[in-house]
């Protein structure tokens, strides 16, 4: 008999959650408020990276360089397997003249993060080249035919 599971909330994390139990042997079923996968993780900008990493703790930092590579290797899972492509890029973000610049620069040495400093319209600029995003729309709607099928091991 296998285990039951209940995830509360069927967004990106609540689905993602869901199939990883189900490939381990668990019983599982997703609750949600509404429609699985159309609140917050349909209306979110799929930004995978806190927009000013310096203002967060360097455990944030650490998540975010693991959802990089985890929501990348996952896109080619999901293309390789015939899904909708989630569109991950690693777009980049570029910061316009910040008030705080010299905390950037220190942030980016003490987290081996390279920024490039430039002028963009005469204006000092940080770009941060790490930053990735995806189109949450597409990466619901192929978790949801996972979930359903677990066609594909995440």
């Amino acid at each position: 008999m296998a285990v039951k599971a209940v995830i509360i909330g069927g967004g990106v994390v609540g689905c993602i959650t869901a199939i990883k139990l189900k490939e381990n042997g668990y019983d599982v079923t997703v609750v949600d408020k509404s429609v699985v996968g159309e609140e917050s993780s349909a209306a979110g900008a799929g930004i995978i990276f806190p927009l000013m990493p310096w203002n967060y703790e360097s455990r944030v930092f650490d998540l975010c360089l693991g959802a990089l590579s985890f929501y990348k290797n996952l896109s080619i899972k999901l293309i390789k397997a015939g899904f909708e492509d989630p569109e991950f890029i690693e777009s980049g973000m570029i910061c316009i003249d910040p008030s705080d610049k010299k905390k950037i620069v220190q942030w980016g040495k003490k987290n081996n993060f390279t920024i490039k400093e430039y002028l963009f319209n005469n204006r000092p600029s940080y770009e941060l080249a790490k930053v990735a995003q995806l189109i949450p729309t597409k990466l619901m709607k192929s978790l949801k035919h996972i979930y359903s099928s677990l066609a594909l091991s995440l």
